[in-house]
């Protein structure tokens, strides 16, 4: 695998604004920057973005280092050569609200929610949203997890 280079907030601000309309003109109905860009983290690993994939053969023609079920890596060179990841986490127009929510959340955030799902006999999945003790889906939409949670909103 390829040893990808830290980014300092800006550049991968940059990379972000790059391959957002990237995505969106060739593959994904939307994209969003989600992760430790999106909460301003000064230096990150890579550039997280959410995207409700449209045509996943055009998103894999964008020549991926990396694939699995949930995201595509791939690799954006600086003009130096200097390998640089983009994670692309997959998700269609069901998932694509609930999983931008979980992946712009602290992972401290997310326990703590998960604690008190925990609490009323409940279970909160990144992928599926809060679920009855029978695994049965309550809700997916964050606001409403958020409010049976008790707890404010978090954008």
């Amino acid at each position: 695998m390829v040893n990808f280079k830290r980014l300092k907030l800006e550049e991968a601000r940059q990379l972000a604004e790059k391959w957002i309309p990237l995505l969106e003109k060739c593959c994904c109905r939307r994209a969003d920057v989600v992760a430790g860009v999106y909460r301003g983290k000064p230096e990150t690993s890579d550039v997280d973005l959410i995207c409700e994939v449209s045509c996943l053969p055009c998103l894999r023609a964008l020549n991926p280092v990396k694939e699995d079920k949930i995201r595509i890596v791939f690799n954006d060179p600086d003009e130096d050569g200097n390998p640089r990841k983009i994670e692309v986490w997959k998700a269609d127009e069901r998932d694509y609200e609930l999983k931008k929510w979980y992946r712009r959340l602290a992972k401290e955030k997310f326990i703590s929610l998960a604690k008190k799902a925990k609490e009323k006999n409940l279970k909160l999945s990144w992928q599926r949203g809060l679920l009855d003790p029978n695994g049965n889906v309550i809700t997916s939409k964050p606001e409403e997890i958020e409010r049976i949670l008790g707890v404010g909103s978090s954008g």
